[in-house]
């Protein structure tokens, strides 16, 4: 009789949405890992002050960085940084709407909304993750919704009318759509990041990780993703680029940053926006 025996992958360098930093921090909060705080020394002053003050282990560090907003097609739709998002929605009936599929990440912007347009109660209900799918439904109106992180094979759509996305994804379609254009909302946006963590004192792995995240490195990593290197902003010959990094990094200190969730919470609103977005979902 042959023993099954369960697997443990291990590995040296891990990188990974900050949203779930707190839930995994037991793991990556090791006392045999190399300190990479000379790194965050470096960083955009800014960012290095609110790292430094989210208390992240001595290992880790961030990769890359971006943020949310809307990508329209300024042919189908106006739409300016403070107008609420169902004004959105109301001049993009029987238009298409893209919803990026990220459970933290819309569920963040949906409770945004809810709480914008009922704040009282919003306030009683600190438990809810997501508006009923009533008021979704009413959200959203007559709009076609559809909920992907592809966003390139529905901007060329003539009904193609906003997508709420991240920065970097929204900057590729920019270059070659010149219908488009991308806001930072001034409510709805926030930043958010990868980090990378080593979990294992070893002089190879620490020195591999002091080269992804070198200046140099994460310098190149930004010019050919369009997101944004914590050590501030880079010469780059987009023009569309270094326009809207340059927002970033002035607005920095006033946008919300997407915010860390347990285990369990996150399990919790994953299973809600699974059966949530097959109910609003327009089939086209």
């Amino acid at each position: 009789m042959q023993k099954n025996e369960k697997k443990e992958h291990r590995y040296d360098i891990i990188i990974y949405s900050d949203t779930v930093s707190s839930a995994i921090k037991s793991q990556i909060s090791r006392s045999q890992s190399p300190d990479l705080r000379s790194i965050v020394d470096n960083y955009e002053k800014n960012i290095k002050s609110k790292f430094l003050a989210e208390d992240y282990a001595k290992n880790t560090v961030i990769f890359q960085m971006s943020m949310t907003g809307i990508l329209f097609n300024n042919q189908n739709l106006r739409i300016l940084p403070s107008d609420p998002l169902r004004k959105a929605f109301q001049g993009s009936d029987g238009k298409i709407v893209v919803l990026l599929d990220d459970h933290v990440e819309i569920q963040t912007l949906l409770r945004k909304v809810d709480c914008a347009e009922i704040p009282v109660k919003c306030s009683k209900e600190k438990d809810v993750f997501f508006p009923s799918e009533k008021s979704l439904r009413s959200l959203v109106g007559k709009s076609k919704v559809s909920i992907t992180n592809d966003v390139a094979r529905l901007v060329d759509h003539p009904e193609f009318a906003f997508a709420y996305m991240w920065s970097g994804e929204a900057l590729a379609k920019l270059d070659t759509h010149s219908s488009l254009s991308f806001i930072i909302h001034d409510q709805l946006s926030h930043v958010s990041m990868d980090l990378m963590s080593v979990l294992r004192k070893d002089p190879k792995a620490e020195c591999v990780a002091r080269e992804l995240g070198s200046r140099e490195f994460l310098e190149s990593v930004a010019r050919s993703t369009f997101y944004f290197s914590p050590y501030g902003e880079i010469k780059s010959s987009n023009k569309n680029y270094e326009i809207l990094q340059h927002s970033f990094f002035s607005r920095l200190s006033d946008l919300d940053w997407i915010r860390k969730v347990s285990i369990k919470e996150s399990h919790q609103i994953s299973e809600e926006w699974q059966s949530l977005k097959i109910k609003i979902q327009t089939p086209f």
